[in-house]
C-alpha cells in the first residue's frame, strides 16, 4: 500500500481499443472465383468452376463441409430455380485453397439471364463468416426446342350399346421441334358432346411410346357411368 492522501481515483486506466478473444485460431473461407459459360440452354448443362481460399489465421477446425450452388435470377442467390451441393473433404490450411468444377443441370422450360452463386462455410470462422459467397457473371439461358405430341384424329363407332365391344383408333403426330425422349401415356376418354365440364369416362390407355396410329378394342361404358346421348371421343 502507498499513501496517496485520498488521490486513488486516478489509479485505473483502460486501453482505448477492444480486442477479440477466441478459443482457437480461426479460418476464413472465401469464394474467390466463380466462372460459368456466358450462355446455355434449358435442359442442358453448365460447366461451373469455383475456388475457395482460407484467408484466416489458422487451419479449418473441420475436415468436411459443403459448397452450395444455386442458379438464380439475381447475383445474390435470391429467387433460385435450382440448387446443388458439393462436399469438400480435408482440412484446409491457412493460406490454402482448393478449386472445384462441376456440370450442373439447367432446368427445362426456363429462359433469361441467370447467375451461378457459390456459398461455402461450416467451419469456425469467428466473426468472419460474412464473405463466404460469390457469383458468376450473367449467363444467358435460351429456351431449348420442345417436342409436341398431339392427336388430330380419333375414330370411334357412331353408336354403341353399353357392354358392347367397340373399336377405337387414334393417330398421333409430333409437330414439335425436338425428339421426345422416354415414354408417356395416351388416355382415350368419352365425354358428353358439347359439354367440356362433363365427367370424362376413361376407355383406353397406352403407356408405351405410340406409333403413328393406335387401335384398341374396349367395352362401351355401362349405363351407370354414361346416360343416353351423344358423346365425344377425346385424348
Amino acid at each position: 500500500m502507498v499513501f496517496e492522501n485520498g488521490s486513488e481515483t486516478n489509479n485505473t486506466a483502460a486501453a482505448p481499443n477492444v480486442f477479440d478473444v477466441m478459443p482457437i485460431p480461426y479460418a476464413d473461407l472465401q469464394v474467390t472465383n466463380v466462372s460459368a459459360p456466358a450462355s446455355g440452354q434449358s435442359g442442358g448443362a453448365l460447366h461451373v468452376q469455383w475456388t475457395v481460399e482460407n484467408r484466416g489465421i489458422g487451419p479449418t477446425d473441420r475436415a468436411q463441409w459443403t459448397d452450395y450452388l444455386t442458379l438464380s435470377t439475381h447475383a445474390d442467390g435470391s429467387s433460385p430455380v435450382a440448387s446443388y451441393s458439393f462436399d469438400h473433404i480435408g482440412v484446409l490450411a491457412k493460406d490454402g485453397s482448393y478449386a472445384r468444377a462441376a456440370d450442373i443441370a439447367v432446368p427445362n422450360g426456363i429462359s433469361g439471364t441467370y447467375y451461378v452463386t457459390v456459398r461455402t462455410g461450416g467451419v469456425f470462422e469467428f466473426i468472419h463468416d460474412d464473405n463466404n459467397t460469390a457469383a458468376s457473371g450473367p449467363v444467358a439461358i435460351t429456351l431449348a426446342p420442345s417436342p409436341t405430341w398431339w392427336s388430330p384424329t380419333s375414330v370411334a363407332p357412331a353408336s354403341a350399346y353399353e357392354g358392347d365391344s367397340i373399336d377405337l383408333s387414334w393417330t398421333g403426330e409430333k409437330p414439335g421441334d425436338a425428339t421426345a425422349a422416354g415414354g408417356w401415356t395416351d388416355v382415350v376418354f368419352l365425354r358428353k358432346s358439347g359439354d367440356p365440364t362433363a365427367p370424362a369416362i376413361s376407355l383406353a390407355a397406352s403407356t408405351t411410346p405410340p406409333t403413328s396410329t393406335r387401335t384398341r378394342n374396349t367395352p362401351a361404358p355401362s349405363a351407370s357411368a354414361c346416360r343416353r346421348g351423344s358423346r365425344a371421343l377425346g385424348r
